[in-house]
């Protein structure tokens, strides 16, 4: 009886795979789908800066440059920082408008690294169009020079490596 189940189900399958029909171009060729295996986000682009080599406990300038592609763009910006990392700036979420003359928008940021020699600010961008709101994420590396390097290092080794963090997603 089981063995004529799985027959049965096997059929079924092939049954609709010989059902389903693929796209077909009008030479009478299978047209080539295009796939997209990304999620889509929000579309900004972040680059940063860090002022000095950053030692234990001692302040640290971060900038974050924010640009997005959209024509027009209302952009809430928002800060989580590693259990490591302390905020020495007074904001930690900005509302900004984005798009309309393509430039960056500048955030300064003030940390300091209590312990360890990499600290991550986690960064969420939501951003608002006519299109509706979508969010991406980034991480942003505050390291001690020593870690600086041996990341350099790993980064130049052929197997990539993993690194967890906080990811935050938001479904319409």
């Amino acid at each position: 009886m089981r063995y004529s189940m799985v027959i049965f189900c096997g059929l079924l399958l092939m049954a609709c795979k010989q059902a389903a029909v693929a796209p077909v171009s009008e030479s009478g060729q299978p047209k080539q789908t295009q796939q997209r295996t990304v999620k889509p986000g929000a579309a900004v682009q972040l680059q940063h800066r860090v002022s000095s080599p950053v030692t234990l406990a001692e302040p640290v300038s971060v900038e974050l440059d924010i640009s997005s592609t959209s024509p027009q763009a209302e952009v809430q910006v928002r800060l989580k920082l590693d259990d490591n990392l302390s905020l020495l700036s007074d904001q930690s979420e900005w509302q900004l408008t984005l798009g309309a003359d393509n430039n960056p928008a500048t955030l300064p940021v003030d940390v300091s690294l209590q312990s360890g020699d990499t600290g991550y600010i986690h960064v969420f961008v939501s951003e608002t169009t006519g299109d509706g709101a979508r969010t991406r994420s980034f991480a942003v590396p505050v390291r001690l020079p020593e870690a600086e390097r041996a990341a350099a290092e790993k980064s130049k080794q052929t197997e990539p490596g993993i690194i967890e963090m906080p990811a935050e997603e938001t479904v319409y």
